[in-house]
Formats: C-alpha cells, structure tokens, sequence
C-alpha cells in the first residue's frame, strides 16, 4: 500500500521539522484584594486550546503573591502572536467554577526579540485584566525559545495545537467500516496535511527568526560588527507551497 508508507514518510518528515520550542515558566503571580479568598488557578492557552495550567491556590485575605509550584511547559511556535494567560475561579463552592475572573496577553514578538532562538531566559510580566478592564493583578512568566526537531517534544505531534493531525490511517482501518479505497484516500490527504503542517511550521519559525534577528543585529552594530543579512532559519519558505 504505496499510499499508506507515503503518509508514514511524511510524518516522519515532520517529526523532522525544526521548529520554535517556547519554554514557559510561572515563576510569581499577584492578585488584588478583590479575589482575596478566592480559590484561583491559573492557565496559559493559545488560539486552539491549553498548553499549561496551575493547581488551585487560594488568594490571600487583602490580595497578594501566589506560590506556584508547576514545572516549566514547552509550547511549539505554530504563528500565534501571543500566549494567552486567564485567572480562573477553582472554588469547589461556587456555581461559576471555571469562570475566568482576569485575562492577559503576553506578545511574542518582543519575546523572540529579548530572549532570541538560543535558549536565553526572559522574564516577562503580564498584566491581569478583569472582565470590566480593571487591574486586578499580574503574573511574571520566565520564557526561552530554541530551535528544536518536533519529534524532541515530549508530546510529538499532540503538541500542535493550530495544526492538530489526526491519527495517521493504516491497515488497521481495514475493516468492516473502512474499505481499502477509503484508507488510500486517508493516506493520501493525511500526507498532504503534513506537508502543509510543515510548510506552515517553517513559516513560524522564519517569523520568529526575523523578530530575533533585529534584535542581534542592533547588538551587532553596537559592537561595530557587520549586520547578519542571511541565515539558514532565514530561508524562503514559499517555494515548497508554490510547486
């Protein structure tokens, strides 16, 4: 089934991908006295769903720091412009559990151009805005970015979230339900998709690079070094789309 050891080349063509890996840490939260004995969690998404999020902490009496304890979270650089950081209300209690109480934006843009591709640490503070524009708060996020394969994630290809696959067809879908022209065609259009995953990849990743690049070069031309017009991350990503 030529079709069916296409669409497996291609996955691992895209496991192959070099992409941006974005390394989050919540090192320190505040929250005013408005929530005060509240019991809060904290999560971070982006456009498709959510990458990380804290255990219930429960704010103090008069508004204050949250301790988190959660390890640091990789999120692939799928193009989203920002991570998205949401206070949510965890009280058991409460009729409106998951109601998110205060929202903030952390663009990437200046993250990329701060920290750069080489896994220096960056730390960013995120105002928390409630539903009616009020300050009721801020999280401090400890974020570095690397050039890394996909397939070093832990989570391969459940990492993306934009691009989410679904699971590659085989013989296994020869049953009953699936007839061996049904499982060609998924092969055939789950390796389209992931020729399209890895176009759309090495797209972000060459926006991210520029970002970064102006930031280098600025530190260049400060120490009297010429600007770095050029760079493999840097190259079109156009031309496997257009054939």
């Amino acid at each position: 089934m030529f079709e069916v050891e296409a669409a497996a080349e291609s996955e691992k063509n895209l496991l192959g991908e070099k992409v941006v890996i974005i390394t989050a840490f919540l090192k320190r939260c505040s929250v005013k006295a408005k929530f005060a004995g509240f019991d809060v969690k904290l999560k971070c998404r982006g456009s498709r769903g959510t990458f990380d999020k804290s255990a219930p902490l429960r704010v103090p009496k008069g508004g204050g720091e949250l301790e988190f304890f959660e390890p640091s979270f990789d999120v692939v650089f799928e193009g989203d412009p920002a991570l998205h950081f949401e206070l949510c209300n965890a009280s058991k209690v409460c009729l409106k559990r998951h109601k998110t109480l205060a929202k903030g934006s952390l663009a990437l843009a200046p993250v990329f151009k701060d920290a750069g591709l080489q896994g220096t640490t960056a730390t960013m503070t995120v105002e928390l805005l409630s539903t009616d524009d009020e300050n009721v708060g801020w999280v401090d996020v400890d974020i570095s970015c690397k050039i890394r394969k996909l397939g070093r994630h832990p989570l391969g290809l459940t990492a993306l979230k934009v691009y989410s696959l679904p699971p590659r067809p085989g013989t296994r879908y020869l049953d009953v339900v699936r007839t061996f022209q049904d499982v060609t065609q998924m092969s055939h259009e789950y390796a389209k998709m992931c020729l399209i995953t890895r176009i759309r990849l090495r797209q972000a990743r060459h926006s991210a690079y520029c970002f970064a690049r102006i930031e280098r070069n600025a530190k260049r031309r400060g120490q009297g070094k010429p600007e770095v017009e050029s760079d493999r991350l840097a190259e079109s990503t156009a031309t496997e789309e257009e054939r």
